[in-house]
């Protein structure tokens, strides 16, 4: 997934800001004139809209006319402040191992730039489909830093390689508790029987597609250029030819990625090791907002399945080609609460959570965005020397 990510983002660089990436010498300053910013906000417009349709129908099903209003008027305000203050967390985290890992790399970007470079690539990542949209803005971000693009791709990559490390040390205590809850036990025989290895099959077939496209001297993406070329149309339009380019430009890039990457792994452990503990405040706070919801319902759940859960749900958001996972992430996570607490108030419970983990993303992520692209000159000033 970080590899995919990765190279969709280089293609959208590419596409969005035609001299980006091909000559060191190219100045930065001019990417933020081909960024379509319309494009991005009208992905967040349709993300609402989605979750706007789907939330409804949610409501719709699980509504009671005792239960559902019951359970708005047993929600108490005095726990949103405590809701403010993880989401806010989630993101001063999120600037702080982007600064650390930047420090580690040399880099000149301050606490400020990386705070805000955080926290628009939230409003990115709620608002494209697949979150490449935060991948593409971390880039241009750390671009405008100072960095290469190769040494910006390998912060992001370790940045993503500390976010999966995280929930799989927190897996097998999740699984341990889930194991001996019977309400869990529930949950995972409800979910047996839906397609969710089918989605992890998506998954591999992605990466193994891939690395045969990308390995060097791949057979199978040898066959499909010669196919091209028997084609007249493919011929005339040399697909085969810019086929062959765009591989190898990608090959060479992921190698770079790789090998900085790896670079930063073995000399920079402590600066990984702060990085990691601030990983894990931050995914802590984030999804700890739903159990804190449910702490206001007096609902009796474990935390650490909650927080693995939500993250793995997180993930499946990305296979489901709409913004914000197109309301998948809602309905699944509902059918979840359900054993928890009783269905009128699982709608409400999923209402209130997600204003204030996707909502609030997207409202606060993008203004941080907007007011930052209209003033990247001075948020990140042009005597910054180029680093990496």
């Amino acid at each position: 997934m970080i590899v995919v990510s990765f190279a969709i983002a280089r293609v959208l660089v590419h596409k969005y800001s035609p001299g980006f990436g091909r000559s060191k010498d190219y100045q930065v300053s001019a990417i933020n004139t081909d960024l379509d910013t319309k494009k991005l906000l009208k992905y967040a417009l349709k993300g609402l809209a989605v979750w706007l349709i789907v939330m409804f129908g949610i409501i719709w099903y699980t509504f009671d006319s005792k239960g559902t209003l019951g359970a708005l008027r047993a929600f108490q305000l005095i726990y949103v402040p405590l809701l403010l203050l993880l989401v806010f967390g989630s993101w001063l985290c999120s600037g702080a191992r982007l600064w650390v890992l930047s420090r580690a790399m040399k880099g000149r970007l301050t606490f400020c730039q990386a705070f805000v470079t955080g926290i628009a690539a939230e409003f990115g990542v709620a608002a494209t489909p697949g979150g490449v949209g935060g991948t593409l803005i971390r880039i241009i971000f750390l671009r405008k830093s100072g960095f290469s693009l190769t040494v910006g791709a390998s912060i992001i990559m370790a940045d993503a390689i500390l976010d999966v490390l995280f929930f799989v040390i927190l897996m097998p205590f999740a699984l341990i508790i889930m194991k001996n809850d019977p309400s869990w036990s529930s949950v995972i025989g409800r979910f047996s029987d839906m397609p969710l290895a089918g989605l992890a099959g998506v998954f591999v077939i992605l990466l193994i597609v891939g690395a045969v496209i990308l390995k060097k001297g791949s057979s199978w993406a040898r066959w499909f250029e010669d196919s091209l070329e028997r084609i007249d149309v493919a011929r005339r339009k040399r697909l085969s030819s810019h086929l062959r380019y765009a591989r190898w430009k990608s090959r060479n890039a992921l190698v770079r990625v790789f090998g900085t990457t790896n670079y930063m792994i073995k000399n920079h452990f402590l600066s990984l090791g702060v990085a990691f503990v601030l990983t894990s405040i931050q995914w802590l706070c984030r999804y700890g907002v739903l159990p804190v919801v449910l702490m206001t319902f007096a609902a009796d759940t474990s935390f650490l399945p909650l927080i693995v859960v939500q993250g793995i749900l997180l993930v499946m958001s990305f296979v489901v080609i709409l913004p914000g996972g197109g309301g998948a992430v809602d309905v699944l996570t509902t059918l979840v609460l359900k054993q928890f607490v009783p269905a009128s108030a699982a709608g409400v419970i999923q209402v209130i959570c997600r204003i204030f983990t996707y909502h609030l993303y997207l409202l606060a992520g993008g203004t941080a965005f907007f007011l930052a692209w209209g003033r990247l000159d001075k948020l990140f000033p042009p005597e910054h020397a180029k680093t990496g």
